[in-house]
């Protein structure tokens, strides 16, 4: 919840969404932020062990819902 806060408040915006998700069974979240403007933040954050990860990019409008947003943020793994 902390780093969901944070990053919302580092955004200085509004949390349009989020949802639970998960990475090789490490627990996550997959956030979206509005910002000031046309300008959208999508986050994915994971608790791995005693490490927070954060994976984000930001865009707007037409570079916002291309898949290579989706490509990049599935593209994050996890070394053991």
């Amino acid at each position: 919840d902390h780093a969901r806060d944070g990053a919302v408040n580092s955004a200085r915006g509004k949390l349009r969404s989020e949802k639970p998700i998960e990475l090789g069974g490490h627990p996550g979240r997959e956030l979206v932020i509005e910002k000031a403007g046309d300008t959208i933040v999508r986050m994915r954050i994971y608790l791995a062990r005693r490490r927070l990860y954060q994976v984000m990019v930001l865009g707007s409008g037409p570079t916002f819902a291309a898949k290579d947003v989706e490509t990049f943020l599935d593209s994050f793994r996890l070394n053991k």
